[in-house]
Order: C-alpha cells, then sequence, then structure tokens
C-alpha cells in the first residue's frame, strides 16, 4: 500500500487551524417577562442550572388564560386579611406548578420553597426573593376547599373549554371517562376499589371526543352511581345548551358507565343522544358468536 503525505489528503485552500480559530456562532438568550423590573432570559452558558426551567413556559401560558386567577376566585378565604401572607391565588399557582413539575404531594413545599424557578412562577426575585409557603400553609389551604367549591372549579374549567371555540360547533362528542388516582399510605377520602384492586379515587374526566381537549374534571372517591353521572350530564348539557343552542351532542360512555336511569334519562332529552358499550358475559358472548355465524349464512 502506498502511504501518501497527511497534507496530500487535505482539500486545497482549506486550513484546518485556521478554522479552530474561528469565532464560534453565539447564541441568542430568549428573553421572558420581567420580575421585579428586572430581565428574565434563557441561555445555556451552564450556568445555575434547573430541571424546573420548563416551568416558565407554563408561566405565560397561564397568564394567557387566567386559569389560575379564575380558579382563585372562586375560592372563599375566611383568614384575617391582615394576617395573610400567601395569598390564595399564589398558594393555588404554587401547589397547581409544583404538580406539573412532578412535585404532588404538600410536603414537597418544605425542600422546594426556596426553589428559584418556582419563586419566578409567583413573581418573586429567584435569589432575594421571600420564600414561597411551606407545608402546613399549603395542607390548609387544600383542606380548606369546600364541595361547593370543587363544584365551582369545575365550572371555570368548563367555561375555559368554551372560551376556546370561535364559533359554535355543528355536533360534540362528551366522551365520559373515570381514571384511577391511585394512593400511598393513609390518605383521606381514599377508598379500595374492586375493579383496580387498589385504594384511591375515581375522578370523573370529560372530554371532547372530536378535539380531545377537556372539558371538566370531578373528583370522587368512589365510581359515580347512575343517579350522580345523570345529574353530572343534566348540568353540563344545560351549561353548552345556553353557549351553544344549536349543537348536537352526543353523549359517549363505557360500558359500566351503562346506567338504565342514564340511557333513559338522555332518551327524554332533544337533540342529545348516546352510545355506548355493553358489559360482557357468557350469555352476551354466545349471542354474539351466533349473530355473526348468521350473517356469515346470509
Amino acid at each position: 500500500m502506498n502511504a501518501q503525505p497527511l497534507n496530500a489528503q487535505l482539500v486545497s485552500g482549506f486550513d484546518p487551524l485556521q478554522a479552530d480559530r474561528a469565532p464560534q456562532l453565539q447564541q441568542t438568550p430568549l428573553h421572558l417577562a420581567p420580575v421585579g423590573a428586572k430581565a428574565v432570559a434563557l441561555d445555556f452558558d451552564g450556568g445555575r442550572l434547573s430541571s424546573d426551567a420548563g416551568l416558565v413556559l407554563l408561566k405565560d401560558l397561564d397568564e394567557q388564560l387566567g386559569l389560575t386567577r379564575h380558579l382563585a376566585a372562586v375560592l372563599s378565604d375566611p383568614r384575617d386579611p391582615r394576617r395573610v401572607k400567601f395569598p390564595r391565588h399564589d398558594l393555588l399557582t404554587q401547589r397547581v406548578f409544583h404538580s406539573a413539575a412532578g412535585y404532588e404531594d404538600a410536603n414537597d413545599s418544605n425542600t422546594r420553597r426556596d426553589a428559584p424557578i418556582v419563586k419566578l412562577m409567583l413573581d418573586r426575585l429567584p435569589e432575594t426573593g421571600a420564600p414561597l409557603a411551606s407545608q402546613p400553609p399549603m395542607s390548609r389551604f387544600a383542606n380548606r376547599v369546600a364541595r361547593s367549591e370543587l363544584s365551582r372549579l369545575a365550572r371555570v374549567l368548563l367555561d375555559q373549554f368554551l372560551a376556546a371555540y370561535a364559533t359554535q360547533p355543528q355536533v360534540i362528542v362528551l366522551d365520559v371517562d373515570d381514571t384511577e388516582d391511585r394512593v400511598h399510605g393513609q390518605q383521606e377520602h381514599a377508598r379500595y376499589d374492586g375493579s383496580d384492586g387498589g385504594d384511591g379515587c375515581m375522578p370523573l374526566h370529560l372530554y371532547a371526543g372530536l378535539s380531545g381537549r377537556l372539558m371538566t374534571t370531578l373528583r370522587k372517591a368512589k365510581r359515580f352511581t347512575g343517579a350522580q353521572l345523570l345529574s353530572v350530564l343534566k348540568r353540563l348539557v344545560q351549561r353548552l345548551r345556553h353557549a351553544w343552542p344549536e349543537t348536537r351532542v352526543l353523549v359517549r360512555v363505557a360500558s359500566h358507565f351503562a346506567y338504565p336511569e342514564v340511557m333513559q334519562g338522555i332518551d327524554k332529552q332533544s337533540a342529545l343522544s348516546y352510545v355506548t358499550g355493553l358489559p360482557s358475559n357468557a350469555v352476551f358472548q354466545a349471542w354474539a358468536r351466533e349473530v355473526v355465524e348468521q350473517a356469515k349464512r346470509a
């Protein structure tokens, strides 16, 4: 094999040493809304790092929607205003952003009350700003919410959903489903659910089936009964009718929500239909196989 000098393999007119000395491209920082008359920017210079920086973008979305502001407005606050250190909006925002970042428990507030990014979420300076609420005021805030206020919180989420539409749609597919929220330890209001085999809660989620948008969520320890689900659907459809009188509503539920009172209640209303799964058993499966065989012979 004939070996060639290294210089013979280089491109003519190209000096790699000069290329190494070429100035590197500088990344332009992303400037965000100021906090306390100080500029806030995102860069990648490898200085002080945080794994929670994505909350900054979430804060901008919250300010556009006004979600936490509207949610806090429907909550009561019996505390003496002269002694309030943490307003209800700050407590709610801190709790929401903690959950979004994966800090689900109230006692996480003890270790995260000086987190710079979370301070920014509440318009506090990350280094010199006052600490956030700890676990005791956060727990008192959560336990102070009454059942009637939970209903008002659900209506705020529904109003956010309605405001996302510029014009009323021709049809809305209302998807109804519950999701197991497994708990750990001796948490209050948790119940054992035989179908899921564990202790937890069963919050009810209502989505728009065509767009996938969340309409609202209702928290409950046990699965909704037929009468309870029908009551929720009546109030929800009434609100939809008020906003969109010409929209046709189709309710789509899973088989465990195929209560007779739900289907009969929907049948009594105009421009309202339903489609539901049916629970399976040995008799139903035998009947289904017979129907399939008859269809094949035909």
